[in-house]
């Protein structure tokens, strides 16, 4: 069944990093590994996957780093997860007849395909700036 990958998972918490600095200054992937707790050489070989899809643009040289390419809110977590993964599938048997023998009579095709639209339209319809905004709120509430 679906779940980020570590990959989209740590993309995302970079992003949203990112989103929370606003347009600034670039921020370098030491930086976002160390305020965000995650491994630097994981996400060296992420962010250059993001600037490819430009959702993160990169900034070379001295104070160089990564900015976001658009605003947080043009940014769907589908976008990141397609960005990262290539794909977003409920089931790794989606439209394809190798990877289960029962696949030309499965009863569950229709369900797993109107649980794969749903998916879909839900991380199509949260952005960076959603994310943000709840994990602000989140922190908030959690302040005494």
């Amino acid at each position: 069944m679906f779940g980020f990958s570590r990959a989209v998972e740590y993309a995302l918490i970079a992003l949203i990093h990112l989103a929370e600095l606003g347009h600034k200054a670039p921020v370098s992937v030491n930086a976002i590994a160390e305020k965000e707790g995650l491994p630097r050489d994981y996400l060296s070989k992420i962010m250059p996957t993001l600037v490819g899809e430009k959702i993160v643009r990169s900034v070379r040289g001295i104070g160089g780093g990564f900015v976001l390419a658009r605003h947080p809110a043009e940014i769907s977590l589908l976008d990141v997860a397609r960005s990262v993964e290539g794909t977003v599938e409920v089931a790794k048997c989606v439209g394809t007849e190798d990877c289960c023998p029962l696949y030309r009579r499965c009863r569950l095709i229709p369900v797993v395909d109107a649980v794969q639209g749903g998916l879909s339209r839900v991380l199509d319809g949260i952005s960076l700036a959603d994310a943000l905004a709840w994990e602000l709120a989140a922190r908030d509430s959690d302040d005494p």
